[in-house]
């Protein structure tokens, strides 16, 4: 009887691991954004990357309210930051399902080098179309790996995914973006750039 016991709490004990899921970073950074036409700033966001694996990312804003990107499996985590807590502590709060499609439909990618580690992107709905539905102007920097992520970017990660491989084909070294302009052309064209890397080695579980 003992021993069916002790069988049963392992088995529960194993599934309970397997049904979580751990995400690990190993690149942490600052980011300034603001609205070059308006001139209004938006903030600081903190984003948290896997230089091996962008299939997830996750981000705090005002050192509180935290996201976790699944991109791959459409998940969204919402959690709270303690920063008083020993080395910090995550509590999630909600999980939801999210689109990964954004709000453009992008079928031609064009990208042209301006100057040295300086890049244009212009993004078309379609293969005929002449005028650009996104445009951005890309400021590169070598880095010791691949971290070519668009941080503050709300169009999509297929999109995005598109305009990183777009990106990485003219490219022959590792790179970090330091900062980019995206203009949606309507007006908003939000200024995005690096105030602080660090290299960490951090690991969330979530249930």
């Amino acid at each position: 009887m003992l021993k069916k016991i002790l069988l049963s709490f392992l088995l529960l004990i194993v599934f309970t691991i397997q049904a979580q899921q751990s995400y690990t970073f190993d690149y942490k950074l600052k980011i300034t954004t603001y609205n070059k036409k308006q001139r209004k700033e938006f903030g600081d966001l903190i984003y948290y990357y896997n230089s091996k694996d962008s299939s997830y990312t996750m981000q705090l804003y005002n050192n509180i309210d935290g996201k976790l990107f699944v991109h791959q499996e459409n998940k969204l985590a919402f959690y709270k930051f303690n920063s008083s807590a020993n080395k910090g502590e995550i509590n999630f709060t909600d999980f939801k399902e999210y689109s990964l499609d954004g709000k453009l439909n992008i079928n031609k990618i064009i990208v042209e080098k301006l100057g040295e580690n300086k890049y244009s992107i212009f993004c078309f709905e379609k293969e005929e179309s002449k005028k650009p539905s996104l445009k951005l102007i890309v400021n590169l920097k070598l880095a010791e790996t691949n971290l070519i992520r668009f941080y503050y970017f709300d169009s999509g990660y297929k999109i995005e995914k598109m305009l990183i491989d777009s990106l990485q084909e003219k490219l022959g070294d590792n790179y970090i973006i330091e900062d980019y302009t995206v203009d949606y052309m309507n007006g908003f064209a939000p200024h995005c750039m690096i105030e602080k890397i660090e290299k960490i080695n951090q690991k969330i579980t979530i249930p």
